[in-house]
């Protein structure tokens, strides 16, 4: 038999002569039938919110057909609207924007180009599929797709079309978040600072034109393009001219275009930045260098939001927001006749004072 160490004796006859207490019966507590006065319950989680349903617009002349569209469009889970003539399918429009409109056949005197220039005013995202007036049969197809789609295929374009407008809807949501982040992040802390990012982001709510007043170097432009990113118009155009640069005859070039004949005909060279801002906003550097002339057909174009192109004789409808940015006095221009009264109305619609550096 193999003896045992004598360390180990030592533990067993420590143990014989102190040997561990045993631990008490744990007791059962009842469970609590009813709440204790002084216990504060932990509030339930709210119910997450049912996502909202996308809608799709259906627009033409008849009723029959376009509740056919609708029933298809309804099986891809969509709310459906439908509308008989381009006026009804407005008022749609403004009370409760869709995120896709189907255009089929309309009623005489209908067009599309009204519908289509009321969603870019509107500065909303929704996108238009139309039926091929050129196809033999009944095709539909919409400008991001190359090729028309057959009529079974609508409700298919249809949930495509919605998908795009909520891709280009988070993406504006994303660039005004980004916006709002470059505000915060201007240089500078004091209250001068403070009211500027406040006036920004409650002048890009507007649509009417702002005037920019600062010294040179203080980031006019900056500004404007702020406004812009948080505006609706954030998904459209941000163009940008310096009217100190350019001679009178050349800065009605930039604005307007330039047009080329050549064997009898007229064509554009340059499109006008009035034309490459539509939709968007335009920024005007130092609109106090603007000759007179040019400042009188300008206020006229800027109210009336057309022009009529040199050569051809061609109206041309734009939707611009106008930012004007000057270091100079406008008032005082105004009184010794060096500004134009009209465009001076135009320009001081809404003023922010930029801080100096």
């Amino acid at each position: 038999m193999q003896s045992r160490p004598r360390g180990w004796i030592s533990i067993c006859n420590a143990v014989s002569r102190h040997p561990i207490p045993s631990l008490p019966r744990l007791r059962m507590v009842p469970r609590m039938t009813q709440a204790h006065p002084d216990i504060i319950p932990f509030p339930g989680r709210p119910a997450a919110a049912a996502p909202e349903v996308a809608t799709v617009l259906i627009v033409g002349a008849d009723p029959g057909q376009t509740q056919v569209w609708a029933a298809g469009v309804q099986a891809q889970g969509y709310s459906t609207r439908t509308a008989s003539s381009i006026e009804s399918a407005l008022q749609w429009l403004q009370a409760a924007p869709p995120e896709a409109c189907v255009v089929g056949p309309l009623p005489p005197g209908d067009s599309l180009d009204t519908l289509q220039a009321a969603i870019s005013r509107a500065g909303l995202g929704t996108q238009i599929v139309r039926i091929d007036p050129a196809a033999s049969v009944c095709q539909f197809r919409c400008e991001w797709l190359a090729d028309a789609v057959p009529e079974s295929q609508l409700p298919v374009l249809a949930a495509a079309a919605v998908q795009r407008s909520q891709l280009q809807s988070e993406v504006r949501r994303l660039k005004r978040q980004l916006c709002n982040r470059n505000l915060r992040d201007m240089a500078g802390h004091s209250p001068a600072m403070h009211q500027l990012r406040t006036r920004v982001q409650q002048t890009a709510e507007l649509s009417a034109s702002v005037l920019l007043v600062g010294e040179t170097g203080c980031g006019a432009d900056l500004v404007a393009q702020a406004i812009h990113d948080a505006s609706k118009r954030a998904h459209r155009p941000f163009v940008s001219i310096d009217c100190s640069v350019h001679s009178a005859e050349t800065l009605e070039q930039e604005l307007f275009g330039v047009t080329e004949t050549s064997g009898g005909q007229t064509t554009v060279k340059q499109p006008g930045r009035l034309e490459l801002a539509d939709g968007g906003t335009l920024l005007l550097d130092n609109v106090d260098c603007i000759a007179l002339p040019l400042q009188r057909r300008l206020a006229a174009v800027l109210q009336d939001q057309r022009f009529e192109r040199e050569g051809t004789g061609e109206r041309v409808r734009f939707d611009v927001r106008v930012i004007f940015a000057t270091h100079a006095d406008l008032d005082d221009l105004l009184q010794r006749g060096l500004f134009r009264p009209e465009l001076h109305r135009d320009a001081t619609a809404q003023r922010i004072d930029l801080p100096p550096l």
